[in-house]
């Protein structure tokens, strides 16, 4: 061969593509939609976020007006109702307790940026007719000529006060109107930015789908490439097994080896500390050499038995942590709640076998599930003590004083799915009950508890 043709033979292998550099490619534009997928989710997201702040503020400005509008009823019917209870200083205290409640309602209008002039004018206009109807009848007499010109004079100033407290609630439902025009235009702003960003999705999809299709493609010329490599392969993976054989069965054969002398060490320096006739420093030897011996032994069952360490071993570990854990997490909720939770506990540590994690969140799934139905002042007990049976158990309570658990739905509380509440998602107790079971235990409502919920849940200790 000549060096010309060497030296192309070199360039071809130089600029030849290989098999993984196809792979490459569909690395690089995965990556491209990958990265594409995730700015448009985290715009999506931002603007979701934008849409909620924004409607969170209108309806806080429409739960503002919703009360303005209940305000200016108060202050109005004192006025009315006087006519019948006759109550001049009853009904003057219920005008101004009411003037007061509209006064600090009126401390948003700057927050909100709202423009009430009209509706201040309204209002004054209304209470000085009001003030007029409680001055006629803090002097009413007996006279009946002059009752009647007075019933009159308060019946005028009456019907200035209605119409006053009609145009008030009128420019109050013009604002709401403004409100939720503000939400249509809100809301479909953001439709039309879900669609966009709907259409660039779909292409996006689209790109994956040709990606995949190209993938099947040259993953199909790969395959024949591997029904040659796999015949080559095969001897390769015969002679591994038989080698992996061998030192299989020289491990176990040198494990044997090992531990039937080990054993005949392990009695005899039993028997050389068993028998009396050592000093103490002997002893100590001999305490060391059956130490070692017993973690030589260990080892060489976890060598023998290799194959089936594939599952673990159940964990035991103390309820008392897990409970106080559990209600550190949930404090914050309880401190929101103004729960008054109590705790008592029979011993410093109780140890339990199971799944710990899996039993912090079922006592965080109790007491929140209490939270959610216990009404203010809210009084939550937790008490754990043992049980004087054989074999032993624990028994944890959850004590509230909430409206309790009606008799019809007891037995179906720890269902899955299953709920009282249109909020609920009848999850979290029957994961409760989940979690107790793969404790061994079980959990029920003991019916003992007038006016509350009493929840048990009682394990097996370790």
């Amino acid at each position: 061969m000549s060096a010309a043709e060497t030296g192309s033979g070199t360039q071809r292998r130089t600029t030849q593509w290989r098999w993984y550099h196809y792979y490459f490619m569909l690395a690089v534009f995965d990556l491209i939609v990958i990265i594409a997928s995730l700015v448009v989710y985290h715009r999506t997201l931002q603007s979701y976020e934008v849409a909620l702040r924004r409607l969170g503020t209108i309806h806080a400005k429409q739960r503002w007006v919703a009360s303005l509008r209940l305000a200016v009823i108060d202050i109005n019917t004192p006025g009315n109702r006087v006519f019948a209870s006759r109550h001049t200083a009853f009904e003057r205290q219920a005008f101004h307790d009411a003037r007061e409640r509209l006064r600090l309602l009126l401390k948003r209008t700057e927050e909100y940026g709202v423009d009430l002039s009209e509706f201040l004018q309204l209002i004054e206009g209304m209470v000085e007719a009001e003030r007029e109807v409680f001055a006629v009848f803090t002097k009413l007499t007996d006279d009946p000529a002059s009752l009647q010109f007075q019933l009159e004079r308060a019946s005028v100033a009456m019907a200035a006060m209605d119409k006053n407290q009609a145009a008030a609630l009128t420019s109050l439902t013009e604002l709401e109107q403004n409100f939720l025009m503000r939400v249509d235009s809100l809301l479909n702003n953001y439709r039309s930015q879900l669609l966009a960003r709907g259409r660039l999705e779909k292409l996006l999809l689209a790109t994956v789908v040709v990606i995949l299709i190209l993938v099947f493609w040259y993953g199909r010329k790969l395959q024949h490439m591997h029904e040659d490599m796999v015949v080559d392969q095969q001897q390769a993976i015969i002679s591994r097994h038989e080698r992996l054989a061998a030192v299989g069965e020289l491990s176990t054969g040198v494990a044997h080896g090992i531990r039937n002398p080990l054993a005949a060490i392990s009695s005899s320096a039993q028997l050389c500390r068993d028998a009396g006739t050592v000093d103490d420093r002997s002893r100590r030897r001999l305490d060391d050499i059956l130490t070692e011996c017993g973690r030589l032994d260990q080892r060489i069952t976890r060598l023998l038995r290799f194959a089936s360490e594939s599952s673990h071993a159940e964990e035991r570990y103390d309820l008392r942590g897990a409970i106080e854990q559990a209600i550190q997490e949930i404090s914050p909720k309880l401190k929101d709640r103004n729960v008054d939770l109590t705790s008592e506990f029979c011993d410093l540590t109780i140890v339990v076998s199971g799944d710990r994690e899996r039993m912090v969140q079922a006592v965080i799934e109790v007491l929140a599930n209490a939270i959610d139905h216990v009404p203010e002042p809210a009084k939550v007990e937790l008490r754990c003590r043992r049980t004087q049976e054989t074999p032993p158990h624990v028994e944890v309570d959850f004590v509230d004083n909430g409206p309790g658990i009606p008799e019809a739905v007891r037995t179906r509380v720890f269902d899955l799915f299953f709920t009282t509440t249109a909020e609920g998602t009848g999850i979290g107790l029957a994961n409760v009950r989940h979690a107790v079971q793969m404790h061994r235990g079980t959990v029920s409502i003991v019916p003992d508890q007038p006016g509350g919920t009493h929840i048990r849940l009682r394990l097996p200790l370790a």
